[in-house]
């Protein structure tokens, strides 16, 4: 894997982060296991909690589905779902099962950037909810999450749902990283990890989610975030430890007419365990959930 100093045009950027995952997929695949295992994240979890069984047509964009993981619990839900991966050997490293729901058009799998898929072969308003599982760390640049940010607010309805996740400070290892810009929060891995020397980690929290997605005139309402942990992967089980934020997408009219702005609170609030959720598991939050059958 290739450690060249990037510029600053953004498509540097991507390439890097789609060389760096491409090179994971195909290391988990060398020790003969997906990287996350089968088990839906948390970030899904709080997603399908919110959203509920689907409507008959309605759709779901799982940005950085990697192998399809959350993909595949939302299809359980009835949603036909739009996996996105910027890894070209992602869908390659998905388990027979999900790649029978690509077989049965109960799922879409597409290889590229969602920033720029978005407005090329997405319709504006076209997914009841968007899932973003430990992706937005990625982009170093503000121009990347811009982008980011003007392709979510651009595919998900009126009143859609979002749950997106990136790595928080909380992750910051002196031992594997050095600060770039420690107020920015943009970290660099040295050369202690194999296949990281270089990469870039743009670390998110409660205040940077609501100065991107909040706010009077934004697109969405944020309804809370919180602070969550899991393993990195099956190869590497240290905890990596990330921000959640729940938003709900205003109503286009809403936006273009400021006069009743909404705003969620931008507090974090914990995460206790409790009600059940979909896919079988545990959703650690206390407000009321669902669990199908």
């Amino acid at each position: 894997m290739s450690n060249k100093n990037l510029t600053d045009d953004p498509k540097d950027h991507i390439a890097q982060i789609k060389e760096r995952w491409e090179f994971q997929y195909a290391k988990e695949e060398a020790a003969g296991g997906l990287a996350w295992g089968k088990k839906s994240s948390e970030t899904a979890r709080l997603l399908g909690a919110f959203l509920g069984p689907a409507d008959p047509g309605e759709e779901i964009v799982d940005v950085g589905a990697g192998y399809g993981r959350d993909t595949h619990a939302f299809t359980k839900l009835g949603y036909h779902v739009h996996a996105v991966d910027l890894a070209s050997n992602a869908f390659e490293r998905a388990p027979t099962e999900v790649k029978k729901l690509v077989e049965d058009g109960k799922a879409t799998f597409h290889i590229g950037n969602f920033s720029e898929l978005s407005k090329t072969i997405f319709r504006e308003g076209q997914f009841k909810g968007l899932n973003c599982h430990r992706v937005a760390h990625l982009f170093p640049t503000e121009s990347l999450v811009d982008d980011f940010a003007e392709a979510v607010a651009w595919g998900v309805a009126d009143d859609g749902k979002v749950c997106i996740s990136a790595r928080d400070k909380r992750d910051y290892n002196p031992d594997q990283m050095e600060w770039i810009d420690e107020e920015k929060g943009l970290a660099r891995y040295n050369d202690t990890m194999e296949g990281r020397k270089g990469h870039i980690i743009s670390f998110w929290s409660a205040k940077r989610f609501e100065d991107k997605f909040g706010g009077k005139d934004s697109d969405f309402q944020i309804v809370h975030c919180v602070e969550s942990e899991e393993p990195e992967s099956v190869t590497n089980d240290v905890a990596t430890k990330f921000t959640i934020m729940h938003a709900i997408r205003k109503a286009r009219a809403q936006v273009q007419d400021n006069s009743n702005p909404q705003k969620g609170p931008s507090n974090i609030i914990p995460l206790p365990t409790g009600s059940q959720a979909f896919a079988g598991t545990q959703l650690r939050f206390p407000y009321a959930a669902f669990k199908f059958a």
